[in-house]
């Protein structure tokens, strides 16, 4: 594979680009659009930031989170997009600059992914640019960047269009450019978002069976690009292994699972009329609030797509040749389009109160990602496309991006507020581990409470970061101490060297870190470890995976193949 382009290409890709920030145009601030939930990126971008500097890696505590308690928000949450975020924050730029940098980048990636799928697909430079637009511009996609400001999925949709690009190379695996790309966009996509991670992997493995590649495998070890795009899947889900080891195994221990946010999905259905058309507007994700308007709807361009191919199935049916020149690609995409539909609607309940996975959407409409995608693609399997509707789809596409993308409003808060986040960064604190009541421990403010009533005490030399805390301590009696700091898995206590053992499960303070200290004067530690079997083990992988990754690289490189 080349890496020329030609002069027609590149101009392609700076329409695109152009278009990209013309979408972005009013993420040119240095303030940060009013979302529902772009403020809370904000708080986790600062708490991350904080780990870091206090020496988590990699992160799973937020150390200033919940009122000073700490939060395990980055243990359950997506990492990518905060990584990236914390990176712009360390270079100078301010944490709401940050946010709308990567806004802007998530858009562009997303444009160009989608472009460059198209042209792979059809070799057709002027149906790629109108599919980037239709991608950048419909409903759900700007929906989630000004409206909701749903940080994650934003990163997932523009990673997933160069996950089918990587698909479609794979014969090219054993390039090291493939090597590099396929695993930094696999590694990136399973950190941006988990729960789309999950609706994703069904249409990528049946994609790939449509596609033939059940034959490939029959001959897996006769064919070395297959193997190396095997070993590539492996290498990014190794890499990954620090977040989604610890967020599968450790997730027993927090209240997500019982919670009303999973749990009232039921309440969450789209109704046909609005997946068919809805006004633009702000509202909240509530559907059952009147006059509240939640702009989640398939948009016109897809609806037009959609209608078109059956118009096209049916010309093609009358004439007898849907078996000789149809793609059959078409099908497929229309059967994921009809089932990501229908999951949407209150008629498939029972699905949902069967299965195991789809609950953790939270929200059934969360599934018009897959109908924006499979429509992109099923107008990229037609043979011919009427000229006169690919016009039409440009003028939409300009007509959403000159009045859909842009937020209602703006915020401002100076990077010392953002420091400062008290709340939990989550919804409804449902990443809360089950044993912690903050009803029965907001009362008691003070980072250290020693329970007794002798006042011949004194604690000196107090260290606080919210990640380690360590003090000097004299007592002339033993005294249970109090910290401020929830119990999660991984916090430890030593008292002079010692480790000591931590009582979070009191009627009086649950879920808060106590421990007894002996009479006398002590150097006390209290720190958050990364001393848990599925954190330890899934940080092993991804040290073997990275420098696995890294020198293969390097050794593919300088060898122009991987042998």
């Amino acid at each position: 594979m080349s890496f020329k382009i030609s002069k027609k290409i590149l101009l392609s890709l700076i329409v695109v680009f152009l278009f990209s920030l013309f979408i972005s145009r009013s993420l040119f601030t240095n303030l940060l659009p009013r979302t529902d939930d772009l403020e809370l990126h904000g708080a986790r971008v600062a708490s991350y930031y904080l780990a870091l500097k206090q020496g988590q890696l990699p992160v799973y505590w937020g150390p200033n989170l919940y009122y000073g308690f700490g939060y395990p928000v980055f243990l359950f949450s997506y990492q990518f997009p905060y990584i990236l975020a914390t990176l712009f924050y360390v270079m100078g730029f301010s944490i709401e600059i940050s946010l709308n940098i990567l806004l802007i980048i998530f858009i562009t990636i997303g444009g160009l992914g989608i472009f460059y799928l198209s042209y792979l697909l059809n070799k057709n430079i002027y149906l790629a640019i109108i599919s980037s637009f239709i991608y950048q511009t419909s409903p759900y996609i700007l929906l989630n960047t000004f409206v909701r400001g749903a940080l994650g999925e934003i990163a997932f949709l523009s990673l997933f269009p160069w996950v089918f690009v990587m698909l479609i190379l794979r014969k090219h695996a054993n390039k090291w450019w493939y090597l590099f790309f396929s695993v930094l966009i696999f590694t990136s996509l399973i950190l941006s978002h988990p729960v789309s991670l999950l609706v994703a992997m069904p249409i990528i493995v049946f994609w790939l069976i449509f596609n033939g590649y059940y034959s490939e495998l029959k001959n897996v070890f006769k064919n070395k690009n297959n193997l190396n795009f095997i070993f590539s899947c492996l290498l990014s889900i190794g890499i990954s292994s620090f977040y989604w080891i610890p967020f599968i195994f450790e997730k027993k221990n927090i209240v997500i699972a019982s919670h009303s946010i999973i749990n009232n999905f039921s309440l969450r259905f789209i109704s046909l009329s609005q997946i068919f058309f809805s006004k633009w507007g702000y509202g909240g994700a509530d559907l059952t609030k009147l006059h509240d308007v939640f702009p989640a709807t398939l948009g016109f361009s897809i609806i037009f797509i959609v209608m078109y191919s059956f118009f096209k199935i049916f010309n093609k049916y009358k004439l007898n040749k849907l078996n000789k020149t149809f793609d059959k690609n078409i099908f497929f995409w229309l059967i994921i389009f009809f089932v990501a539909v229908f999951l949407m609607l209150s008629i498939s309940i029972n699905i949902w109160n069967f299965s195991k996975i789809l609950p953790y959407l939270q929200y059934p409409w969360r599934l018009f990602w897959v109908t924006v995608f499979s429509g992109v693609m099923i107008l990229n399997s037609l043979k011919s496309i009427n000229r006169y509707l690919l016009i039409l789809l440009l003028l939409i596409s300009f007509h959403h991006a000159i009045y859909y993308a842009k937020p209602l409003s703006y915020i401002h808060n100076s990077d010392h507020d953002w420091l400062e986040y008290f709340g939990t960064s989550t919804s409804d604190n449902e990443l809360k581990p089950k044993w912690f009541d903050e009803n029965k421990n907001i009362g008691i403010e003070n980072k250290i409470v020693l329970n007794s009533e002798n006042d011949n005490k004194k604690i000196t030399s107090l260290l606080w970061t919210g990640s380690k805390i360590s003090y000097q301590i004299y007592l002339e009696e033993p005294t249970q101490v109090i910290q401020k700091t929830m119990y999660f898995p991984g916090w430890e206590v030593y008292i002079d060297g010692n480790k000591t053992e931590i009582d979070y499960q009191t009627a009086s303070y649950p879920g808060r870190i106590l421990y007894s200290v002996p009479p006398g004067s002590h150097q006390i530690i209290s720190k958050f470890t990364n001393n848990t079997y599925p954190r330890k083990i899934g940080i092993y992988f991804t040290l073997i995976s990275t420098s696995t990754w890294m020198l293969l690289v390097i050794f593919a490189f300088f060898n122009k193949k991987l042998r």
